[in-house]
């Protein structure tokens, strides 16, 4: 086969020797493909789902390193599927505008599964990191390394509630509404798309759970976009309540 092969592209141009070799190397590799070793992991049908998923990431582990947020996201096709669905449909329908319905199509950032992850995962259980939100949602106990399952369903519980507030369009729009007023627009003007998901967190923390009132809200993610440093000098400048307001929305 490799004779006749350099045999027609002889008849077409000139070969040196070294192509001659680089050719025969060549073929030789993708003939050796049909003596590749292919390994096949059987699972018993008596396996929890649990234990499937945690197979499925210790396998991916140990090719392509995973991020946190792919072992979060495996572990929601399980438990979760449908949150995993709303995530990925939220960030297709962010990428492109919409055709005269409600849409989360913006100019300032067209988000990932996983960094919209980040943002409930900050929301719900007040962490930045994802290292140890694999662990809780499993159902463990840092504290006693115990797993539970009804442990599991209440984490759960809190990530389904944050994902809610996350994906709520009005929220969402209101909070680009406050990146305007700082004066951005448009995704050129980001340099940091992590920056803005965290500004989006404390926006949802202010108008959810402190229930800051919504011009103040706005003014102030504003300004913190901007410059968190600004905010000191707004601390300082205005009267007892607003102080007292926006300190309590800033711890």
């Amino acid at each position: 086969m490799v004779d006749k092969y350099l045999e027609t592209l002889q008849s077409s141009r000139e070969v040196d020797d070294e192509e001659k070799k680089q050719i025969r190397r060549t073929i030789s590799k993708l003939r050796n493909l049909l003596s590749f070793p292919f390994t096949a992991l059987e699972l018993s049908t008596e396996i929890s789902e649990e234990q499937v998923a945690n197979i499925f990431v210790r396998i991916n582990s140990m090719g392509t390193t995973l991020r946190q947020a792919d072992f979060i996201l495996t572990l929601m096709s399980v438990f979760w599927d449908e949150g995993r669905a709303q995530l990925e449909s939220f960030c297709r329908k962010a990428r492109k505008p919409s055709a005269g319905v409600p849409s989360p199509f913006n100019h300032f950032i067209h988000p990932d599964p996983d960094q919209l992850l980040r943002v409930c995962v900050g929301l719900g259980f007040k962490r930045a990191r994802l290292q140890y939100v694999y662990s809780i949602l499993r159902g463990k106990d840092l504290e006693t390394e115990q797993f539970s399952n009804e442990r599991r369903v209440e984490q759960f519980e809190v990530l389904k509630q944050a994902q809610g507030r996350v994906l709520d369009l009005q929220y969402w729009h209101d909070f680009m509404k406050a990146i305007r007023q700082a004066g951005f627009r448009s995704m050129k003007m980001i340099s940091s798309q992590n920056n803005l998901l965290f500004s989006y967190i404390l926006y949802l923390i202010g108008r959810t759970e402190l229930h800051v009132e919504e011009f103040l809200l706005r003014r102030v993610i504003a300004r913190w976009f901007l410059c968190p440093a600004s905010l000191v000098g707004l601390l300082g400048r205005r009267n007892q309540q607003w102080n007292l307001t926006l300190l309590a929305f800033v711890v």
